[in-house]
């Protein structure tokens, strides 16, 4: 299972797929991308100055090609896995394919994928394909029920997870400026 189709998520795929025959799943948004070889997708700013620099650091490394990559299944929002339970969550934004994953054993374990960041603290993250359709994904997280969040990048939260994003839209909310939804593409 591949949350999304960045080169550190990605880059390595056709060589582990070669080496272990591994069955690759993805949403079909990305899906379609390391079918082609295609490392990564564009990035865009969020509204931090810290994701501005990072983007403008980053912005040409964003996507780049390699070797075409086979995907044996595409998911679908809510899809069901044949593994425990464990569900696709799209959250779109961080890429237009990003996935998250609930597992909905022992209270419930969220593995966030990049949707989310919990370095220093609980974040949106610097780095987005479409800003404003991350923070929906986070409204869309908050919603669901989980102790625990596992992260691509930074540390877990043991405990209360859910209340965790619930606190962390509520803070984007407050921060974010007047006007008109944006629709996702």
């Amino acid at each position: 299972m591949v949350t999304h189709a960045h080169p550190d998520h990605v880059g390595g795929l056709a060589e582990m797929q070669r080496r272990t025959g591994a069955e690759i799943w993805m949403h079909p948004a990305d899906a379609a991308l390391v079918r082609r070889g295609v490392l990564g997708r564009p990035l865009e700013a969020g509204p931090s100055r810290l994701s501005r620099t990072v983007v403008s650091a980053l912005g040409r490394f964003s996507s780049r090609q390699g070797e075409p990559v086979v995907v044996a299944h595409e998911l679908s929002d809510d899809e069901e896995l044949p593994f425990d339970g464990l569900r696709a969550v799209h959250t779109p934004g961080h890429t237009e394919g990003h996935l998250a994953l609930l597992l909905p054993r022992e209270g419930g374990v969220l593995f966030v994928g990049d949707a989310a960041n919990h370095m220093a603290r609980l974040s949106l993250g610097a780095l987005h394909e479409r800003a404003a359709v991350s923070r929906r994904s986070i409204d869309k997280l908050a919603a669901l029920q989980f102790e625990v969040a596992c992260f691509a990048h930074g540390r877990a939260i043991r405990h209360g997870a859910s209340a965790a994003f619930g606190e962390l839209a509520k803070s984007l909310d407050a921060a974010a400026p007047e006007g008109p939804p944006v629709e996702a593409r």
